[in-house]
C-alpha cells in the first residue's frame, strides 16, 4: 500500500513533470499487488482534476483519490443517496483500507449485493439481501447502531437510510418525507404568489415573477 498526502502537483524541480509522474507510477507499479491512495490536502480545482485524471489513466493500478470529508461526502451522495458518509468511513479510505467496494462509492451506484456487504460492515451481520427478512433486519440493525455525523446536513444521521437502500420496497411515506422540503417550498411559493395577486397589481406581479425566474435559473 502506498499513501500520498499532497496539496499540489508533482514536478521534477524545474516546474515540469506532470505527465512524467503518471508514466513513472505506471512503470513502477503496473502489475504489482499495490494499492495507491492519494489524500488531497487542498480543494484547488486544478490539483483535484490532475489527480482524478491520474486515477482514470492508470487502468491496471488500484488508485483511490480522496478529497476532504465534505467534498467526498457530496460525491458519494450522488451515487449512494442511502449512505451517510461520515468521518469513520472516510478515515478507513484515507488509510488505504483495501476493499473494492470502497473504490466504487464515488464512481457508480452499488448493486444490491455490494450495498448489502457494505451495510453488514457498518451495522453488523445481516441475512442474504434477497431474503424476505433482509430489510426488516437491516432496519432493526440501523436503529441499534450509533448515528454518524453527516458533513452535508451538519447533524447526526442514521448511517443508512433504509427507505433509499438499493432494492428497498417502495414506501409512499418515506418518499413524501424525502420530498418534503421541495413540496413545502413549492406550496410556500404558491401561497406567496396567491397573496401578492390579491394585494398588488398585475404589472407588479409580472415583474416579481420574472425576477424570480431570472434568479432561479441563472448560472453560477
Amino acid at each position: 500500500m502506498v499513501v500520498i498526502c499532497t496539496d499540489g502537483l508533482p514536478t521534477d524541480g524545474d516546474g515540469g513533470g506532470y505527465g512524467a509522474f503518471g508514466e513513472a507510477v505506471r512503470a513502477e507499479l503496473d502489475g504489482l499487488p499495490v494499492r495507491l491512495t492519494v489524500r488531497l490536502c487542498t480543494s484547488d480545482d486544478d490539483v483535484v482534476e490532475y489527480w482524478n485524471n491520474i486515477d482514470a489513466a492508470l487502468e491496471h493500478v488500484s488508485v483511490d483519490v480522496l478529497d476532504d470529508l465534505e467534498s467526498e461526502a457530496r460525491e458519494v451522495r450522488r451515487f449512494q443517496p442511502w449512505l451517510t458518509y461520515g468521518q469513520p468511513l472516510h478515515r478507513l479510505r484515507e488509510f488505504g483500507a483495501a476493499w473494492h467496494v470502497f473504490d466504487l462509492l464515488d464512481e457508480r451506484p452499488l448493486h444490491e449485493e455490494e450495498a448489502a456487504q457494505l451495510a453488514e460492515k457498518l451495522v453488523g451481520e445481516l441475512p442474504d439481501p434477497y431474503a424476505d427478512s433482509f430489510y426488516k433486519t437491516l432496519g432493526a440493525a440501523v436503529r441499534r447502531a450509533p448515528k454518524t455525523f453527516d458533513a452535508l446536513t451538519r447533524r447526526a444521521q442514521p448511517v443508512i437510510d433504509t427507505s433509499a437502500f438499493p432494492g428497498a420496497p417502495f414506501s409512499l411515506y418515506h418518499f413524501l418525507r424525502r420530498q418534503a422540503y421541495g413540496i413545502s417550498s413549492f406550496l410556500f411559493l404558491v401561497f406567496v404568489f396567491w397573496y401578492l395577486a390579491t394585494q398588488v397589481s398585475a404589472s407588479w406581479l409580472f415583474f416579481l415573477g420574472v425576477t424570480f425566474l431570472i434568479f432561479a435559473f441563472r448560472k453560477d
